[in-house]
């Protein structure tokens, strides 16, 4: 038997993987390059993976992320987690000791150098928009002893163009694929894929479904990998015995799928409606029949779009017309100025084989961005519009517009080339906020999940931000509870748990603790936040309310031992403030709300029900002795020393004002003070600035954030980032009564204000209030646009003071 025969029969398991022909002519770089052809179910990545285990390394890119991190699972349990590298976009896992390489195909390190390097689904040179990327790994990805590029017979032709020096090798599907009869979506038989392309389309299906056989899985592009995983957990298990999914189960994808059901035969391609091409339909319907069982594809009947008979015949056979062309760029560009940039990215061989990849994303970005001219001034360095072009090509998973995403990336660009070289902390940290909700519907969550793919991508770029490690940490684990939430909301809405739930409630096994959530062995049981439990409703139904809160607080029994400790101690100081809230450590113990007067609000103990009595009552007396010493603490400060009256009167003003208060209110008040009161107050630190009367120790973080709390329960906001920020960006109503001062569009805290001001007269080319604000420079040279300027009147009189000064010492030298 010929050594094609041996290769065109490999079973798994049957024959071990066999060395490539001896004769095979070798590239000019030493490596045998290898084209391993054919449709779905041939065992072609299996076989790649087992040829990089026989070498002890390589690299292999594929194109998902989602196959990347199933392949990245495989390699993990066989040679351990310190000899796998996974490079994609949003996840970067590199450990000391790298043997083995799995990443996306556009995260490929072609400085790298491993035994082999493998590109799966080369057929995606065939895409209008990653397709020039395959194209460009075909052409200038090399192993040092094999090269192999894995895809569809299709793609036959342009290989023997584009690298004549590879060895084909065909191989065939385990098992037949056939055509059936249209089917009503009522009576679908069971282990099928419904195939979908728009989202309300596929929840529409999905719902159907459900409510014909109690419930589906949902499989998207958009889900994370954990989501992903998840809901092909709930199939694979037989939970549920129908999936619904875009195309995105047309790659890698390893399913128990008996039949393919097509909904629809077009997709918008975020261009335009275009029908699916005849190999791509071939790919999808090919996942039905895994190994050696038979598979079945057909139309539903409710479409109304049909497969030809051509096309049917054609998928049956896998048999496809060859590809001529493929999209190509030029990846060898020159950064020595804009100009030459964009030839070089237009440069294209003169050959008919190549189809250009035009008006892509990344160009359309860094032609917007190149029209601001102060980006066009700072990309005019080779080492700017290098920078220029890596944040172009940030991917637009959130699907805005493009003047949305342009906007977005100028205000990522501009500070990165700021002074401080990387993305701004507090900026990345309030976004990051906004997306650490897990609450809402499907649609909401994977929206967030699309968010974080963007910020995990800029995370993992290289001297992008600072801390990178605790950002990815961050980023990820929000990633990790937002797909817990997903697929908890996927399962409520499309798995009917009650419908089959015992009628005797069951005690939950595997309970555990993963951020605020609770997880058992079956899923979300529910959150643990503020030492409180909310349990979803499948939870209640199957385990019960005494079930669930039983192995809660088993879990959290280390956290309330904690506390117990700590309250019984001496010590006060365990409490903290955020806004009209009192924290133990991150948990909100009681909350503070308006009372009879500013300084005797209400404080009322948080439900807390994974804390028992008595050591809740204990926790409410401890916070309410806290609490009261720091309104203690700030009365101190603003009681009046002596009994004056005019003091009295004055610090009357500033306790009501909570330190700080406008001139106006006692301008009258301030010149009748005596020489000795004036010395008292300015004892007590007590300032009379440009705009207000203030009291510098009010601006203690201590005594602060107990005004900041104040103001919070007596104007119901929230201001708990206003404890530690003398710079505040965000327009707020209330920040004019905080000891703010507005300053342009930003808010600046008043004593800064005064130092601020006086520093800028005596010198207005100074930058020391750069440090004391902590802001960049663009920020200071905005801010001195809006301070004051020294008038004329000022400047004389500053002289004629400087002249009597002079002459005063001149005659105390002659006396």
């Amino acid at each position: 038997m010929s050594r094609y025969r041996l290769i065109k029969n490999n079973i798994y398991g049957k024959i071990k993987m066999i060395p490539f022909p001896p004769r095979a002519i070798r590239h000019a770089g030493g490596s045998v390059l290898s084209a391993l052809l054919g449709p779905t179910n041939t065992g072609k990545t299996y076989r790649a993976v087992e040829r990089m285990l026989h070498y002890g390394a390589g690299m292999i890119g594929l194109p998902l992320r989602l196959l990347a991190r199933e392949v990245y699972d495989k390699l993990v349990l066989k040679v351990g987690k310190q000899h796998v590298a996974l490079l994609t976009g949003e996840e970067r896992i590199e450990p000391l000791d790298v043997r083995f390489w799995v990443c996306t195909v556009e995260s490929m390190p072609l400085d790298k150098k491993t035994p082999i390097v493998i590109v799966d689904e080369i057929q995606l040179a065939l895409h209008a928009k990653r397709g020039h990327v395959f194209t460009d790994r075909i052409l200038n990805a090399r192993g040092t002893i094999e090269t192999w590029f894995l895809g569809s017979d299709i793609m036959g032709d342009v290989l023997k163009r584009l690298v004549p020096t590879a060895t084909h090798y065909r191989f065939e599907r385990f098992s037949k694929l056939h055509y059936t009869a249209t089917k009503r979506l009522e009576v679908l038989p069971p282990r099928s894929a419904v195939i979908a392309f728009s989202i309300g389309h596929l929840y529409s299906l999905a719902e159907r479904i459900r409510a014909r056989t109690g419930g589906v899985a949902i499989v998207l592009g958009a889900l994370s990998p954990k989501a992903r995983n998840a809901q092909v957990e709930l199939f694979e298990s037989g939970q549920v015995n129908h999936i619904v999914s875009t195309d995105a189960i047309g790659m890698g994808l390893n399913l128990d799928v008996r039949a393919v059901y097509f909904a629809a035969l077009h997709k918008f391609d975020g261009q335009q409606l275009r029908a699916l091409e005849p190999w791509e339909l071939g790919q999808i319907a090919g996942r039905a029949g895994r190994y050696r069982k038979p598979g079945y594809f057909g139309m539903l009947q409710d479409s109304s779009e049909g497969l030809r008979d051509w096309l049917i015949e054609s998928i049956e056979n896998q048999h496809f017309a060859q590809a001529h062309r493929v999209y190509y760029r030029n990846s060898d560009l020159c950064f020595d100025s804009i100009v030459d940039f964009q030839h070089s990215l237009r440069d294209m061989p003169k050959t008919r084989l190549f189809q250009p990849a035009w008006n892509l994303p990344d160009e359309r970005a860094f032609q917007g961005l190149i029209q601001e001219a102060d980006i066009r001034e700072k990309a005019s360095s080779r080492e700017g519009l290098q920078l220029l072009w890596q944040v172009s090509q940030i991917p637009d998973y959130r699907q805005d517009s493009d003047s949305d995403h342009h906007q977005f990336l100028a205000y990522v660009y501009r500070q990165l080339v700021s002074t401080q070289g990387v993305i701004a902390s507090d900026w990345l940290r309030r976004r990051l906020k906004r997306l650490n909700r897990i609450e809402g519907r499907i649609e909401t969550l994977l929206q967030k999940i699309a968010y974080i793919r963007t910020w995990a991508y800029i995370a993992y770029r290289e001297h992008w931000v600072e801390n990178p490690i605790h950002w990815r940490s961050e980023i990820a684990d929000i990633e990790d509870r937002l797909s817990t939430t997903l697929h908890e909301q996927l399962r409520q809405n499309f798995v009917d748990d009650a419908a089959r739930a015992k009628s005797d409630f069951i005690e939950p096994q595997g309970v555990h603790q993963k951020g605020n959530c609770a997880l058992s062995d079956r899923g979300l049981l529910g959150e643990i936040k503020h030492l409180c439990f909310v349990p979803t409703s499948w939870a209640l139904q199957i385990y019960g309310n005494k079930n669930l809160r039983r192995s809660v607080r088993a879990i959290v029994s280390s956290v309330v031992d904690n506390l117990r400790t700590e309250v019984a101690s001496e010590e006060l100081e365990l409490f903290s403030l955020k806004s009209s809230w009192i924290y133990w450590n991150e948990h909100r113990i009681a909350r503070i709300s308006k009372g009879r007067t500013a300084f005797s609000p209400k404080v009322s103990i948080m439900p807390m029900d994974l804390v028992q009595e008595p050591l809740r009552g204990k926790v409410f007396r401890k916070a309410q002795m806290w609490w009261n010493e720091c309104l203690r603490m700030l009365s101190e400060e603003l009681d009046p020393p002596t009994e004056s009256p005019h003091l009295s009167a004055l610090f009357f003003e500033l306790k009501q004002s909570l330190g700080v208060v406008s001139r106006d209110k006692i301008n009258n008040l301030w010149s009748k003070l005596s020489r000795e009161e004036r010395r008292v107050l300015k004892n007590r630190e007590i300032v009379l600035g440009r705009k207000s009367l203030y009291s510098k120790r009010i601006f203690q973080p201590h005594l602060w954030s107990t005004c900041m709390a104040i103001v919070a329960y007596q104007k119901q906001v929230s201001v708990d980032k206003l404890t530690s920020s003398v710079l505040w960006t965000e327009a707020d109503l209330t920040k004019s009564n905080l000891g703010y001062q507005k300053v342009g569009s930003y808010w600046m805290r008043i004593d800064l204000w005064d130092r601020v001001v006086q520093e800028h007269f005596r010198d207005p080319s100074s930058l020391r209030p750069i440090s004391w604000l902590k802001c960049d420079e663009d920020i200071w040279i905005a801010l001195k646009e809006h301070l004051p300027v020294k008038s004329a009147q000022a400047k004389a009189r500053r002289r004629k003071k400087n002249r009597r000064h002079r002459k005063r010492k001149q005659t105390s030298k002659k006396t």
